[in-house]
């Protein structure tokens, strides 16, 4: 039942059939332990279900006699919601860590960066650095660049909602179709789109475009199919981005949202951090669904109380940022 197996299809069957690992390490473990007869104790695996989601589980295993037979004695235990706690505290640490980096520094560096900037506009103007504004073009875009990357790095410095109002989700998607086709068809990628209807919510616009922008970006990545859906489930207003990609690494999952961790060459890793920091700023959380058939974040946003309009931002206990 924990594999989503029936019995009639597990017996008879080669244990590797129907406990698929989801990596190296894990299947050279338990082929060692099952060829060699060994005896462990909670050993961490990764495992895959029968739909292609991963879980995290303790492997043990006992050596035992039964009718005179050496036999072996397995317990698979799922440990997939503490580990996912446990990622989630050792991220939102070292978010704290950089944010407080960020709120230190940030401005120190863009402060000299902005006199440079601007002396280069001046040079780059006079008739006898005519021949080198090649060379002052690359000088500005890279401190263009530098300073885009401190903006995002300020931004997860940020800890309260900076202006938010009533706004409709399907509504904010729509007016990011334009912009988010036209990259879909410079990349060659299609997008479609599925709307329900679904209430109003207490959002900044501008954060929640920054992140439905992040997503989709990550998705087209991921593959050529996009799928963008918004509905609600009573309690939240749901945005998912769909891509059809090849899913998850495990080791992609557990760095998950870690800042400056990226599989991209020209990535700044930072990205899904924002995100995630944005979505908790709201009091959501971000769901990620990861198979072999592709990737689902779906981003939920709570919906207000009867006769409430506006967000709690005072202290209040820590809830994960992200769920698999």
């Amino acid at each position: 039942s924990l594999f989503g197996l029936k019995k009639e299809n597990v017996l008879g069957r080669s244990f590797f059939v129907f406990f698929p690992a989801a990596d190296k390490n894990t299947e050279n473990l338990m082929y060692e332990l099952l060829t060699k007869a060994k005896s462990v104790r909670n050993k961490a695996i990764r495992l895959y279900k029968q739909d292609g989601s991963l879980m995290y589980c303790l492997l043990s295993t006992e050596i035992v006699e039964l009718d005179n037979e050496e036999s072996m004695i397995i317990t698979i235990m799922d440990v997939s919601k503490q580990r996912l706690m446990e990622l989630e505290m050792a991220r939102l640490d070292r978010l704290n860590l950089v944010g407080q980096m960020a709120g230190g520094i940030g401005h120190e560096i863009r402060n000299p960066m902005t006199t440079v900037h601007g002396f280069l506009q001046l040079l780059a103007t006079k008739e006898k650095y005519k021949e080198d504004r090649e060379y002052f073009d690359i000088m500005l875009s890279e401190l263009d660049r530098a300073n885009s990357i401190i903006t995002e790095f300020l931004a997860l410095s940020k800890k309260e909602i900076s202006v938010h109002g009533r706004q409709n989700l399907v509504h904010i998607v729509k007016r990011l179709e334009p912009l988010m086709e036209a990259t879909a068809l410079r990349l060659g990628k299609h997008i479609t789109y599925r709307y329900s209807t679904v209430p109003d919510i207490c959002v900044n616009e501008k954060e929640i475009r920054q992140v439905i922008l992040n997503l989709v970006h990550n998705a087209m990545d991921a593959s050529d199919e996009i799928g963008i859906s918004v509905r609600c489930d009573g309690k939240h207003v749901i945005l998912e981005v769909r891509d059809k990609g090849p899913g998850l690494a495990p080791e992609v999952l557990e760095n998950l949202g870690k800042p400056f961790y990226t599989t991209k060459e020209n990535g700044t890793g930072l990205g899904l951090p924002i995100s995630f920091s944005i979505v908790q700023r709201h009091e959501g959380f971000i769901n990620v669904t990861a198979g072999k058939n592709g990737t689902v974040f779906a981003v939920c946003l709570p919906v207000p109380e009867a006769g409430t309009m506006h967000l709690y931002l005072q202290d209040r206990q820590l809830t994960p940022a992200y769920q698999l």
